[in-house]
Parts: C-alpha cells; structure tokens; sequence
C-alpha cells in the first residue's frame, strides 16, 4: 500500500531482501505489496495481492437451537454468520438442501441468514441446519424444532 513493510515479528525480508515471508498471517496483512529491484541498469517493480481469507463463524450468542412453537405461528431460524469473503448460506432440513426458493411458506431474510417459516405444521417438525461456506472453510448450526398443536374438541355426530 505505498509504505515500507514495517519489521514486525511476524513479518521477516529473508535471502538478502528477495523473499518477504509473513508468518500468522492475520486480516491486517491484506495488502498490496510491492516488490521493487534496483541496479546500475535501472529498476522493476512486481506487485501482489495479498487477501487475507478467514473462515466463516456462526454465532452462537443468544440463539435458542432447541425450539418449539404452536401450530400456524411463525418460526424464524437465525444463521448470523461472517467471515473473509462473505459466506454463503444454505439450509436444509434432514439433511436435504432447499434449493431453488420460494418454498411455500418458507422465505429467505437478511441474505439468507434467516430461514422463516410461516404457518408452521406437524410437517415442519424435525432437524434444520445452516451452513456458512467461503473458499476458507465452513461453519455449521443445527436446529430442532417441534410443533405444539392446541387441543380441540370435536362435536359427537349425530346418528339419526
């Protein structure tokens, strides 16, 4: 970025200058170096881009996993995940990815970090994840959700 490499402890210049080697590299080594050589015949310049990657992480703060709700209420399910470059999100239910919304009571939110279900039934019971993938690597959260159905009471028919 237009400044010397600063001698730090994890920055080192070995082979008399010709090699920068960048030890723990940390999202505050993202930039772009420049390498410059220099003799009686003139100088050359060579640049680099260095971007950091850093792994997606779901939080896991204030998120209830285990979650039950009554029959035709809403449910939302939270993926609050970040990461270098931003991740991607996928949920699935069982296993099965859904793919290709919209799902008939089923929305996507906040880029895909919210799985929002609508009028939930005994058929949306079961096990939900989400997965946060970027090239570094990837991040899971599972969910278990149960529905609750109020108790009705039937009129007796009547047989003549």
């Amino acid at each position: 970025n237009a400044q010397p490499v600063e001698k730090l402890n994890h920055i080192r210049l070995l082979s008399d200058n010709r090699i920068l080697e960048i030890d723990g590299v940390n999202i505050g080594d993202t930039a772009f170096y420049t390498c410059t050589a220099t003799n009686e015949a003139g100088q050359l310049e060579r640049n680099f881009n260095l971007e950091v990657l850093v792994p997606p992480t779901i939080s896991r703060d204030s998120i209830q996993t285990n979650l039950a709700a009554i029959h035709n209420q809403t449910v939302k399910l939270y993926c609050p995940a970040t990461g270098i470059p931003e991740p991607s999100i996928m949920w699935m239910k069982e296993q099965v990815p859904y793919l290709d919304f919209p799902y008939p009571r089923h929305r996507l939110l906040d880029d895909s970090q919210t799985l929002e279900i609508s009028s939930v039934n005994l058929n949306d019971v079961g096990n939900y994840s989400c997965r946060a993938m970027n090239p570094a690597g990837q991040d899971d959260l599972d969910y278990t959700l149960q529905i609750f159905v109020p108790p009705a009471i039937s009129k007796p028919s009547s047989d003549k």
